[in-house]
């Protein structure tokens, strides 16, 4: 038998240094009848002892110099899942035994109401998250069973448990499953079955539905639309006996259209290449018409990527204080309040090392349950009221900075806080309407602080000067979209492109007893808010960025500045989104873990992932939001033709709408669409470009 080795922690779980290696048998037989991890597992059950203090735990992923994914030293090829509160874990281990699941392991868990199966993955570390999506759809799919996230966690701690039916297989004879990542071909080749396979009667009812659902995956690039509309075409011909071509090239546009307007990711993949084309079609039959509607207002959504790439400490806050109708705004919330915390990590700007301070910007419309952000507001007031302990001159340190008090209040509370702080206000009227005014005036003073430039003051009570010579404040707004105008006149007001964006669609929902609910205060999480804030400000590590990472962020960025390069303002907003990229970066790894001035932190790709998945999507909402400011550099026809020329072929009339994404009305497209100049309208709704433009 070949074994395979992995890192063994002694308890409790705060020991992460200096792990010996121990083999899979090993493991699986002290599972199976160590009499003192046995008389351990009996005091958690039955006494309710601490599992944390008490058991030993493995981190099945591999072999570790120290417990952190940067101190790896070899990848086992295997990942743990824990599956919890579980009804019956035993019949379930049954079933999952009888399954072709590559499974090497499996064990009830400390608690006796969950398991533990370990599986093989294969050994290219890098698509450890890959295998991780895959088993997290296959359990939800096939067993309707939860896998805690944190399984991804290459570095995650697995507690030894008592169980004398321990699964064990040798390892050698179990063969991992095969990844096929190409998500195009997988999606498109069971497409063309559907087709194919359609009797006389369904072809239209059947290529509408496929095409609306190919649609979905398109919206999400996991499909390139050209090539997914004329492969469609292509197996519509293939199935033949057809009585119009044009029709069918009709019904395919119509159908992938509404599809643009309901994304689908990669969990869906799993799914669609398993269903049977009747189940397919019970499934379409239960959708109503009102599913796939327009949407008219632009909604800022992260992908679960995005939160199965954050700090575990991180999400733990996010999900306490959210739900699944606010959970990406509370996270941009969050990350407006992070710099904060970490005032002096500095990267490259303009030559020169910057602390790049952070704006954002938060809108959404009356109703949409925007309060919620002051849960976690509520944290950094808690730490605001820590700090203020501290004077400098007389004057209490002071983070949260109102956006109502004057432009010299407001350098004299910066000045006592070394820089530092955060401009943070609920509506941006307070904001705007103390900007108009004389003694306000924050434009200058927003304009150098978010590029670390310095501010002064002359005091004529005492004939001195005030400089603040490297401020780090930042800025943190909220508000809906009709106060914007007052902040931003126009597009080339040079505030609009040193702020992240963010559009809170939400929905009106009720929620039953929200009108008596009350939050707790968690005294736990602010205490670590506040450990992080006072640790920081004398610890900040070396940033280490491999260049297959900076070589994605250039190919990413280099993308994003052709598609704008039609627009010199929107150009801008891109160029200072890419170095608030490298900002979020450095933020969530700084919250992973309380690193010392002597660490070097490894940037790795998925989190950069992430964080440009973040600006991206403000970048989106910031095109989105110029629409509606009083003047812009383009004319309201110019835009809409750019945007439309993303089609580079062929297009209907709906997929204009959906592209538009309602920033004008449908009046307005089918006023812009009947241009001649611009347009020919040929045969069944298709539109397409002059040749001379």
């Amino acid at each position: 038998m070949k074994d395979i080795q992995v890192s063994h922690f002694k308890a409790p779980i705060t020991h992460i240094n200096s792990p010996c290696k121990i083999g899979l048998f090993e493991i699986s037989n002290i599972i199976k009848q160590d009499k003192e991890l046995r008389s351990n597992i009996i005091k958690i059950r039955v006494g309710g002892m601490d599992k944390t203090k008490l058991l030993d735990y493995v981190t099945f992923s591999g072999i570790f110099k120290r417990r952190r994914i940067v101190d790896l030293l070899e990848y086992s090829g295997l990942i743990c899942l824990d599956i919890d509160n579980i009804e019956n874990p035993e019949k379930l281990k049954q079933f999952l035994i009888k399954s072709e699941l590559p499974i090497v392991m499996m064990f009830i868990s400390p608690s006796e109401k969950g398991l533990k199966v370990v599986l093989k993955s294969c050994f290219d570390v890098n698509k450890h998250q890959s295998y991780f999506e895959y088993y997290e759809e296959y359990f939800k799919t096939n067993y309707k069973v939860q896998i805690d996230k944190a399984c991804k966690d290459i570095s995650r701690a697995c507690f030894l448990s008592y169980d004398q039916e321990v699964y064990f297989k040798d390892p050698s004879l179990v063969t991992e499953i095969k990844l096929n990542e190409d998500y195009a071909n997988i999606i498109l080749e069971r497409a063309r079955n559907y087709i194919l396979e359609s009797k006389d009667g369904e072809k239209h009812h059947r290529l509408f539905n496929i095409s609306r659902l190919i649609g979905g995956y398109s919206a999400s690039n996991l499909v390139d639309t050209n090539v997914a509309i004329t492969y469609l075409e292509q197996s519509i011909t293939m199935r033949g006996e057809l009585n119009s071509f044009k029709d069918a090239q009709k019904t395919i546009r119509d159908g992938f259209s509404k599809g643009l307007l309901a994304p689908l990711t990669e969990k869906h993949i799993f799914s669609f290449q398993n269903k049977s084309n009747i189940e397919f079609d019970e499934e379409f039959d239960n959708l109503s018409s009102d599913e796939v509607e327009v949407k008219k207002q632009k909604e800022t959504l992260y992908s679960d990527f995005v939160f199965n790439n954050l700090p575990k400490n991180l999400l733990e806050i996010i999900d306490k204080y959210s739900d699944e109708n606010n959970r990406s705004y509370m996270l941009f919330i969050m990350l407006g309040f992070l710099p904060i915390l970490f005032p002096k990590i500095l990267l490259p700007y303009g030559g020169q090392n910057k602390a790049l301070n952070l704006g954002t910007i938060a809108l959404g419309s009356s109703s949409k349950g925007k309060n919620a952000s002051n849960l976690i507001r509520a944290l950094f007031t808690g730490l605001n009221s820590e700090v203020s302990k501290i004077k400098v001159n007389g004057i209490k340190k002071t983070l949260l900075l109102p956006p109502n008090i004057s432009a010299s209040e407001l350098i004299e509370r910066l000045n006592a806080n070394g820089g530092e702080g955060i401009i943070n206000g609920t509506e941006i009227t307070d904001f705007t309407n103390t900007n108009s005014k004389d003694y306000g005036s924050y434009d200058t003073i927003i304009r150098q602080g978010l590029s670390n430039e310095t501010i002064s003051k002359y005091r004529k009570t005492d004939n001195s000067e005030i400089d603040i010579n490297f401020p780090t404040f930042s800025v943190n707004l909220t508000g809906t979209p009709s106060q914007l105008s007052a902040m931003f006149p126009d597009m080339l007001n040079g505030l609009y492109s040193r702020f992240l964006y963010f559009i809170y669609g939400g929905v009106n929902y009720w929620i039953p007893g929200i009108t008596t609910k009350v939050v707790e205060e968690n005294k736990d999480d602010l205490g670590f808010i506040t450990k992080k804030y006072f640790h920081y400000l004398d610890n900040t590590p070396k940033f280490i960025i491999p260049e297959e990472v900076e070589k994605y962020f250039d190919s990413v960025m280099s993308k994003l500045y052709d598609e704008y390069s039609y627009e010199e303002v929107m150009l801008s907003v891109v160029v200072r989104s890419g170095f608030y990229t490298w900002k979020l970066v450095y933020l969530l790894k700084l919250f992973e873990n309380d690193y010392s001035s002597e660490d070097e932190i490894v940037i790795d790709i998925n989190t950069l992932k992430a964080c440009l998945e973040i600006t991206r999507e403000s970048i989106y909402s910031a095109e989105y939001m110029s629409f509606n400011l009083k003047s812009n550099t383009l004319s309201e026809t110019q835009r809409v033709i750019e945007k439309i020329r993303n089609f580079k072929r062929e297009f209907t009339r709906a997929e204009a709408i959906t592209l538009i994404n309602g920033v004008v009305s449908d009046r307005t497209v089918d006023r812009i669409l009947s241009n001649k100049r611009y347009f020919d309208k040929e045969a069944h709704g298709i539109y397409k470009f002059k040749n001379n433009i």
